[in-house]
């Protein structure tokens, strides 16, 4: 006997909806060689999406971007804290690019390529166990 499972829009919505507004904290770790301090994060770069598309990092943290999709695309930062620069990657199919998030505050990011890809970065203020040499 064969069963059948039948998915309503609405479960699928809900579903769907909580997949998209759960924010993740990037992958990271020690970086190799470097101080136990140093942090690295990565976030992919996909077929028109940013994984994770929402990303929490400590100050000081090293975030590579790594393209795996087989489409152009570039990171372009559209809100930054004040002072910090708002400079990004160039457009790429291929490769790596890095940058290093030391101020607190919110970064967002779109794809000037393909309209809908957007990320965030948030990178909170140092805990007072970290001190000012975590900046």
């Amino acid at each position: 006997m064969k069963r059948r499972y039948v998915l309503t829009a609405g479960s699928v919505l809900v579903a769907a909806s909580a997949i998209v507004s759960v924010p993740v904290i990037a992958r990271t770790a020690d970086a190799p060689g470097g101080k136990p301090n140093d942090k690295r994060a990565w976030v992919r770069v996909m077929d028109n999406f940013f994984d994770p598309r929402s990303a929490s990092v400590a100050p000081g943290t090293k975030v590579t971007f790594t393209w795996r999709g087989t489409n152009r695309h570039n990171v372009r930062f559209t809100r930054v804290p004040q002072g910090v620069s708002r400079k990004g990657s160039k457009i790429l199919r291929h490769g790596r690019w890095s940058r290093m998030f030391t101020q607190p505050g919110v970064y967002r990011y779109i794809c000037t390529v393909f309209s809908g890809m957007r990320g965030t970065i948030t990178v909170p203020p140092p805990t007072p166990s970290q001190g000012k040499g975590a900046r």
